[in-house]
């Protein structure tokens, strides 16, 4: 058995035990579509990132952790692109999937990444011939997929991962605890990647223009005359 100071990086598709079970019908389409997103995810691992295993709806991956910060810079980037690689690779699927009536079909923008990082010490085992990486530090990143935060699609680094990078990543990152089975109180930093757009608030010049539209409407009923929007309204 070998221990070694590790980097931990899981990225899970939220939403996927919903999304498979909807039809019986639609689960090859279903699993279709999943195995391509874990692709695209998967793709943008890059050296010294290893990918480690597939889990259904999840990819474990780690790195050789060193005393720099140029490894967990690396790994956060290497994040960011398997987050843009999801989104870009769903988009596709929304598109070459709008003529198949199938719930799989219909529900693809369901579908959310979620990613973790953290960094400690593993072990490293083999199991019939497989090598395991294993101890409490990676019952750790996997407890922290279970948790109470308010989006289904975001970055989650835990205090020694954010402790090991060099860049500033701080800004719109959130604080957050949470009782992690087993494992007790832990903190770690979120980064909601929320891309579900938010429906347009109406602001006071669109009631106003709307109520305008009405009153003028209604006023040239009653005169008689034809119904015209006026010029200096923004159409």
């Amino acid at each position: 058995m070998e221990i070694q100071q590790l980097y931990f990086v899981i990225a899970d598709i939220s939403g996927y035990t919903r999304f498979v079970t909807l039809h019986k019908q639609s689960l090859l389409h279903a699993e279709r579509i999943v195995g391509n997103l874990l692709e695209a995810v998967m793709s943008e691992a890059k050296p010294p990132l290893q990918i480690h295993e597939l889990l259904g709806d999840a990819v474990t991956m780690y790195a050789p952790a060193d005393h720099t910060h140029s490894t967990a810079d690396l790994i956060y980037t290497q994040m960011q692109r398997m987050h843009e690689a999801f989104n870009s690779t769903e988009s596709s699927h929304i598109s070459d999937c709008s003529m198949c009536a199938c719930d799989a079909c219909n529900n693809i923008d369901k579908l959310k990444l979620k990613i973790i990082a953290h960094v400690g010490e593993a072990a490293f085992t083999k199991v019939g011939g497989i090598r395991k990486v294993s101890g409490e530090d990676v019952i750790l990143t996997h407890r922290w997929l279970k948790n109470s935060i308010p989006s289904r699609e975001y970055f989650l680094l835990t205090e020694e991962f954010v402790s090991a990078l060099h860049e500033d990543v701080g800004a719109g990152f959130l604080r957050h605890k949470e009782t992690l089975e087993g494992l007790g109180s832990k903190t770690a930093f979120y980064l909601n990647l929320n891309s579900d757009p938010q429906p347009a608030k109406p602001t006071f010049f669109s009631k106003f223009k709307k109520n305008t539209e009405l009153n003028f409407h209604y006023v040239a009923r009653i005169l008689g005359k034809p119904a015209r929007k006026f010029r200096n309204l923004p159409e």
